[in-house]
């Protein structure tokens, strides 16, 4: 069971394998599978249900940050109903009922936003921090006294797809894990900032952590490398609603981690299978 927010309580009713529901303000999503016999169950309809987890808890772990981010849906469809229809199948990240049941949740390429901007290119550099294709130019700096106008300018200077107004968004998602079991979680950090010339607000109030706006190469990026995902994302604001890029978060690994990418151990055959079986004993 994951409590979601961010989507208010207009949740109600079946969605696959998830039942939602509204308690104390906040929606609740329950998975069907503990509605019915398992063992009459075959191996493909279960590996589809268990391939549900791993994505409602990433949701559920965003805090609300992705409220808004998927303009381009369905009239009748919810940010969370499109991020999951743009996600399934996509990378199938494979938890055990354990897991899932412990809020578990895997960094995956996942979808975070979806509409009609261009989307931002990312790429890892040399030193293994992510940096945006947003250029600043190659003297621009950003250090304890530079503002939201100081990188306001450098990005309209530079961006001729970037105007007044303009919300660029930084979001990371990096892998950690808790436990004697090393259950994997995630620890989110976002930075926002409305494109203005004459804004005194100093950068560092827009956020903190690897998403943090750093200058990497003459372009707009990390301030470290992250052993996750991230994504910037371009918001626009068009009447009462935002105009977005499409994004999808790019997921790294690190020289110390144990895994080349975090997604790497439970996307393969053997995850599959344990996580099938752990509904069948349970």
């Amino acid at each position: 069971m994951a409590t979601l927010t961010g989507i208010g309580t207009k949740l109600n009713g079946s969605a696959g394998a998830y039942t939602f529901y509204s308690r104390r303000g906040r929606t609740v999503a329950k998975q069907k599978i503990d509605r019915f016999s398992v063992r009459k169950a075959s191996e493909a309809q279960l590996a589809n249900r268990v391939g549900w987890a791993n994505l409602v808890s990433f949701w559920s772990s965003m805090n609300g940050l992705l409220a808004g981010a998927f303009s381009r849906k369905g009239r009748a469809q919810t940010d969370f109903n499109a991020f999951m229809s743009h996600n399934l199948g996509l990378c199938d990240v494979y938890l055990t009922r354990s897991q899932a049941r412990h809020g578990a949740c895997v960094v995956a390429p996942y979808y975070v936003s979806f509409g009609v901007l261009p989307p931002i290119d990312i790429r890892v550099a040399s030193d293994g921090r992510m940096r945006t294709d947003i250029v600043l130019g190659d003297d621009f700096a950003i250090g304890e006294g530079s503002t939201v106008g100081d990188l306001s300018r450098a990005v309209l200077l530079n961006n001729d797809h970037y105007v007044h107004g303009d919300l660029i968004v930084a979001l990371a998602v990096e892998q950690c894990y808790f436990g004697a079991d090393e259950t994997p979680h995630v620890r989110v950090s976002s930075s926002l900032v409305q494109l203005d010339a004459c804004c005194p607000t100093p950068l560092a109030a827009t956020g903190s952590g690897p998403a943090a706006f750093a200058v990497v190469g003459g372009y707009l990026g990390a301030s470290v490398p992250v052993f996750g995902g991230m994504a910037w994302i371009h918001l626009r604001v068009a009447g009462d609603r935002f105009n977005v890029s499409p994004q999808r978060l790019v997921v790294t690994g690190l020289p110390t981690s144990p895994y080349d990418l975090p997604y790497a151990p439970y996307v393969t055959p053997e995850a599959r299978q344990a996580a099938i079986d752990s509904y069948r004993r349970e």
